[in-house]
């Protein structure tokens, strides 16, 4: 078994259809319009900048967290490396860019 995410990465994918379908709720509910998310792109940025707030919040709540609670190593021996949070082997502090970067995709896509 392959595991794609390491840490809080999961996370990232959660975070991001929670926020599409929320968006995607409230657009069309607040316009009564079903077809107004498909036809437009400001909706699905909207989302993907929500995404991207939250999991880089999520990352640097998990640094400080992950930081505070690493034991003191003994004086003769190295650190012990901090686990890391990552999705396909891409650390969680860029996916808050690659988000943004998707989002922007889809304002000019439609």
């Amino acid at each position: 078994m392959i595991f794609i995410w390491r840490g809080a990465g999961i996370l990232v994918v959660v975070v991001t259809l929670a926020m599409l379908m929320a968006v995607q709720l409230g657009v069309n509910r607040a316009l009564q319009d079903p077809t107004y998310y498909q036809t437009h792109g400001w909706p699905k940025l909207l989302a993907f900048v929500l995404s991207a707030a939250a999991v880089f919040l999520i990352d640097r709540y998990s640094d400080l967290r992950l930081g505070r609670k690493s034991p003191k190593p003994a004086p003769d021996q190295p650190p012990a490396p901090k686990p890391g949070h990552s999705l396909f082997f891409i650390p969680m502090k860029f996916w808050s860019i690659i988000l943004l970067a998707i989002g922007v995709y889809c304002l000019f896509k439609v």
